[in-house]
């Protein structure tokens, strides 16, 4: 059995350990809760082949059986994309952090796998009603330190703040993140339900800092993420370069990871003519795209530049 195979053994088994727990609901057949009402839905799987998500799940389960005392806080657990998993794809129709809440009217033909799962999980949300979610995710290129990417809005920069004060925080525009369809912190948004992303890693299994994952996430504060500390002093990076491909066949120079630092001016890419791409801000690079999502991708990546709440809250 491939440790692909096993991780997923795992959550069944544990799943079926929970079952005899005081609180123990099923929400899905991939999903439960331990309160009608958890404070905290972890969510993992939504990209088939960001794998850690499930593994950093397994740990936190692990620990609480095991644990003489239980987490701090109501949970339940859901795992997105198990077909995607099952193939250790992204996706296989089309990317489940961009079906949720498609149009009535899509076409029949775009109405695969994970347009009917973003509608079972929006149903599971809506009816769980959890106080807060938290998505595992993992990025295709190497990340210098997991990281939280989130909506632009104070109260969710706090709450990153809260869960780890070494982890950077990126915001993006609140209107949205892609538009390409709603993901899945958006659709939680609309349902007036906060929710942030943690980006692990890069794609892959990784005991040791699953289980450092799994530990901070064991020992949240929950009623202190749900309504944080209200300390404007707290530093993050906002989503305000988009790296569009001026002209197809543009690639960037190998070796970009997310977080790095970049300047203004430093050279990022380069055109089929041979002319230079500049970086047209000081800030971090946040998925850089090489290889097939290079090819099939308008954007060689993302900046973010340095912000503050207190720059938000003069802004505003």
């Amino acid at each position: 059995m491939t440790q692909h195979e096993a991780e997923l053994e795992k959550f069944k088994t544990l799943h079926n350990r929970f079952r005899v727990q005081p609180g123990y609901q099923s929400i899905d057949l991939h999903g439960f809760t331990m309160s009608e009402k958890p404070d905290i839905l972890f969510t993992a799987l939504v990209h088939g082949n960001e794998v850690i998500g499930l593994q950093v799940l397994n740990l936190f389960l692990e620990k609480t059986l095991k644990s003489n005392h239980k987490a701090p806080y109501t949970f339940a657990v859901l795992l997105c994309n198990v077909p995607a998993y099952d193939k250790n794809q992204r996706f296989i129709n089309k990317d489940l952090n961009r079906s949720f809440q498609a149009p009535i009217d899509t076409p029949k033909i775009e109405k695969g796998q994970e347009y009917y799962r973003a509608q079972q999980v929006e149903d599971v949300i809506q009816n769980l009603k959890p106080r807060f979610i938290i998505d595992l995710h993992q990025t295709t290129e190497p990340t210098l330190s997991p990281f939280f990417m989130l909506p632009e809005e104070e109260s969710l920069v706090r709450s990153a703040s809260v869960i780890s004060k070494e982890w950077p925080i990126i915001t993006f525009d609140p209107s949205g993140f892609s538009k390409d369809g709603k993901t899945l912190m958006e659709f939680a948004r609309g349902e007036k339900i906060p929710a942030l992303v943690i980006e692990i890693s890069q794609n892959g299994f990784d005991l040791n800092l699953a289980k450092l994952i799994c530990e901070q996430l064991f020992y949240l504060n929950a009623e202190l993420i749900i309504a944080p500390p209200k300390k404007d002093d707290v530093s993050y990076f906002k989503i305000t370069q988009h790296l569009t491909k001026f002209i197809v066949g543009s690639e960037l120079m190998p070796g970009f990871q997310n977080l790095q630092s970049v300047k203004e001016n430093d050279i990022l890419g380069i055109t089929p003519a041979g002319n230079e791409y500049f970086c047209p801000a000081d800030g971090v690079f946040i998925f850089p795209k090489y290889g097939s999502q290079a090819e099939v991708s308008t954007e060689l990546g993302l900046i973010a530049t340095p912000r503050n709440l207190l720059q938000l809250k003069a802004d505003s």
